[in-house]
C-alpha cells in the first residue's frame, strides 16, 4: 500500500530572448537564439602569472567580428575541423 501526497512545484527557468554582439552591436532575437545563433558566448579565465591573473572574462561575438578579429592574428588559431 502506498500513501501519497499531491503538491505543486514551481520551477524557474531562464530563456535567452536576444543575443547582442559586444563588438559590433548586431542583435539576434527569437526562439532559436538559445541554441542556434551566429553570435557565440566566449569565456576565458587567465592563468597564474598573467597581468590578468585569475580574471575571468565573457563576451558575445558574432561570426563576422570573430573572422575580422582572428584575421589580425600573426598566427591564426588552429581549427580542429580543418586539415
Amino acid at each position: 500500500m502506498r500513501e501519497t501526497n499531491t503538491y505543486t512545484e514551481t520551477i524557474t527557468k531562464e530563456e535567452t530572448l536576444s543575443i547582442t554582439c559586444d563588438c559590433c552591436g548586431k542583435t539576434e532575437e527569437g526562439e532559436h537564439v538559445g541554441y542556434s545563433s551566429s553570435i557565440e558566448r566566449w569565456t576565458h579565465e587567465f592563468g597564474y602569472g598573467s597581468r590578468f591573473d585569475t580574471d575571468q572574462v565573457s563576451f558575445d561575438i558574432c561570426d563576422d567580428c570573430y573572422e575580422k578579429w582572428i584575421s589580425t592574428f600573426k598566427h591564426p588559431p588552429q581549427n580542429s575541423n580543418q586539415d
